[in-house]
């Protein structure tokens, strides 16, 4: 079973340098509370840039560096403030 926080995260990698809307999560992806999974991600680690429209929503852009999958890249786990993550080398 695909996570809400998993398919933002898709979606974000999809994008590219476009971005994804916080309109579209919510009414095209059924994506609830989607800036919570933004915030949640951000938090893993992801380098995420939110971008306020002048419709009040706003694009989220991930960082081009995170842009490809993770596997085979190396990392070491940080556990600062008691959040275990990881962080990429």
């Amino acid at each position: 079973m695909r996570t809400q926080r998993k398919l933002v995260l898709e979606l974000l990698i999809e994008a590219n340098k476009d971005g994804v809307n916080s309109y579209d999560l919510t009414y095209k992806y059924g994506i609830k509370q989607a800036p919570t999974r933004v915030k949640e991600l951000k938090r893993l680690g992801h380098d995420i840039v939110s971008v306020r429209q002048k419709n009040r929503s706003v694009t989220y852009i991930l960082n081009k560096d995170q842009r490809h999958e993770r596997e085979g890249i190396d990392y070491k786990w940080d556990f600062e403030n008691g959040i275990a993550r990881k962080v990429y080398l």
